[in-house]
């Protein structure tokens, strides 16, 4: 293909760089304690403004060993029973939780008026 210059956005390029140097093979050496805290930093770091058109509820599934964090996501004002999508996060049972995938899901919920989602944190102790 001759003639087409492929250019990455600013932005792009900029997350990509950042990407790159987080997740070298240093941050793999790391505990995962500290892996958490660069991690959940970075996803801060990237977030943006949140959206204020999605209401938000913090809520905890009660278990015999540990309570597990669960955040739900729906339209202001909307009542009654509404369809919700299970988010799972990445993170292989490490990384991640609620609050550093938080953006992403009020964001998304924008594109969804007549349902919610909810996400739960699931990263192991």
């Amino acid at each position: 293909m001759t003639g087409i210059s492929l250019e990455l956005d600013p932005q792009i390029r900029a997350f990509a760089e950042s990407s790159e140097r987080l997740f070298s093979p240093a941050y793999d050496a790391l505990p995962p304690t500290e892996q958490r805290k660069l991690y959940d930093a970075w996803c801060r770091d990237w977030s943006g403004p949140r959206p204020s058109q999605v209401a938000i509820t913090d809520a905890l599934i009660h278990t015999d060993d540990i309570d597990i964090p669960v955040r739900l996501y729906q339209p202001r004002g909307r009542q009654g029973r509404i369809p919700v999508i299970l988010y799972l996060h990445g993170g292989g049972w490490v990384l991640g939780d609620c609050d550093s995938h938080d953006n992403r899901l009020r964001r998304s919920q924008r594109c969804l008026s007549s349902g919610a989602r909810a996400q739960i944190s699931r990263r192991l102790q």
